[in-house]
């Protein structure tokens, strides 16, 4: 895969990325790879990019080790457990490689 990461201005950690969905930030899912379903789970390859409200700044997730380094999500399971976490109360996963699916924290009173 590509690397579309320049410097560290263009990257978010998973600790920043509240901050940035608080704010009205959208996050990105991508997919990279076939994905493969095996049993009852899909494994392929996914990242994340979280876009500004008026979609003029996109900052790539990093892993908390590395910040040159994508963070890359091997299940489903995994993206659906991310946005979750992050308040998220869908998730839409795409399964094209070069796919993409936008997700919004909604602005209800759930928690």
């Amino acid at each position: 895969m590509e690397h579309p990461i320049k410097a560290a201005p263009n990257v978010v950690s998973g600790k920043g990325l509240q901050k940035l969905l608080d704010r009205g930030w959208s996050i990105v899912v991508i997919c990279h790879a076939q994905p493969d379903k095996r049993g009852y789970n899909w494994y392929g390859e996914w990242s994340m990019r979280c876009r500004s409200p008026d979609q003029k700044q996109e900052l790539y997730l990093i892993t908390a080790r590395n910040e040159s380094e994508f963070r890359l999500f091997k299940t489903a399971n995994a993206v659906i457990s991310l946005l979750h976490d992050h308040g998220l109360h869908f998730a839409s996963i795409p399964l094209v490689p070069g796919d993409e699916r936008v997700h919004y924290k909604e602005k209800t009173g759930r928690k």
